[in-house]
Parts: C-alpha cells; sequence; structure tokens
C-alpha cells in the first residue's frame, strides 16, 4: 500500500482501502509515514473515511489531522456520531477546529458534548436518540421512530419527557410496537430507570452499567 500511494495509485488504494473494516485500516494508517496516511485519507469516500477517525489512537489522530485541509475535516466528521465527532474537535488544535466547528451539521450538539469533560458521562453520552412527550399516544411515537430513521444509526426505545424535557420513562422498541396506537405513551413507559448527572465521572459509570447488568 506504502508503495501504492507513493506512485499516486489513487483508484487502487481506495478500492483496497475501502474493502478492510474501519478498525483494521486505522491499524494501517498507523504503520504508514505521516504523509501517505493524510494521503490515504484525502482518498477515501467521506463516509469510510470519517469511520476511521474515531478507530486511530487520539494522539496518533491529532498529529494526522493537523494538515488535513478543513473543508475535508467537515466532510469526514460530518459522517459520524456526535460523540465522536466531540472527540476527534477537542484533539484538534484550536486554530483548526475553530475552522472547522462552525461548519459541522451537528454543531450545536458538539458544542454542547466539547462543555463537559470527555472523561464524565456528559462527555461519553450520545445525544442522537429518539424522544416523545408522555402524553403522545403510541401512533405519534412510532411516527417519531420513522422520522428520526435517518438521524439515528440504532434505535432501541423512545426516551419519554415532560413538558420540562425530563425524563420520565422509556419505552422499549419491542413494547412499543406491540401496544395499541391510541394508548398513552405514559401507560406502558418503564419508570425504573438508571440516571447519572453530566458531571458524574467515567469510573463511577462504568460501576453503575456493571451493578444493573447495563
Amino acid at each position: 500500500v506504502r508503495a501504492l500511494i507513493a506512485a499516486g495509485q489513487e483508484a487502487m488504494v481506495r478500492t483496497l482501502a475501502v474493502a478492510l473494516h474501519p478498525a483494521a485500516l486505522a491499524q494501517l494508517m498507523s504503520h504508514l509515514p505521516p504523509a501517505h496516511s493524510q494521503r490515504l485519507l484525502e482518498w477515501l469516500p467521506s463516509a469510510r473515511g470519517g469511520l476511521v477517525l474515531p478507530e486511530l489512537e487520539s494522539a496518533y489522530r491529532a498529529d494526522l489531522l493537523e494538515e488535513v485541509a478543513p473543508s475535508t475535516l467537515v466532510a469526514l466528521i460530518d459522517e459520524i456520531d456526535t460523540d465522536d465527532a466531540a472527540d476527534v474537535i477537542a484533539d484538534l488544535p484550536s486554530e483548526v477546529s475553530a475552522r472547522v466547528l462552525p461548519q459541522l451539521e451537528d454543531r450545536v450538539e458538539v458544542e454542547h458534548l466539547l462543555g463537559y469533560d470527555e472523561e464524565t458521562a456528559g462527555g461519553l453520552r450520545e445525544v442522537d436518540y429518539v424522544g416523545g412527550d408522555e402524553a403522545a399516544t403510541v401512533a405519534e411515537a412510532t411516527e417519531a421512530v420513522r422520522a428520526c430513521a435517518e438521524e439515528v444509526d440504532q434505535v432501541y426505545a423512545v426516551y419519554v419527557v415532560d413538558a420540562q424535557q425530563r425524563l420520565r420513562g422509556i419505552v422499549p422498541l419491542k413494547r412499543l410496537l406491540l401496544a395499541r396506537e391510541t394508548r398513552p405513551v405514559r401507560e406502558i413507559m418503564l419508570t425504573d430507570i438508571v440516571t447519572t448527572e453530566p458531571e458524574e465521572d467515567q469510573e463511577e459509570v462504568a460501576r453503575l452499567l456493571e451493578r444493573y447488568g447495563l
């Protein structure tokens, strides 16, 4: 691969690279000279290159992306989840992140995550989810799932909130699909849920997950 990149064989390199799992591709890049890795990243389709970013070791990723064009960075980061995007942005030099962050599709969500230490619950959380009002019907909640299908990669439940946007419970997807369409979601939601504060240290979050088998 190194020889192909040096020879400028973009099409051949891209064909080989897209066949690899993102984790394997990240490992390959970590063994290439930085200039070769940067060129490879720029040759990859944005969807594939974006998936590689979370797989790269943080310090290596920061060095790699420092010389990548901001427009390319925006295209890559727009392809990944907001929590991963926040991690990538946090690793960039301040002058680079200042040019990239305002152009991101999910700028507001990423900025919100950047407000938390990355080793806290707030810094680890996923902000892409399906929410529903506790006064909504099953039919309305189901439609909310459909509406968010393209934005939320994996949907396992609907998070039910009140008028002040406070979490009241969750409705697992299977439970939602089996319920009568006219039934209010507040009648089928599960309220025995485990929560934590955004500032909670990640080690305490891990202990909670282990304690409750989550």
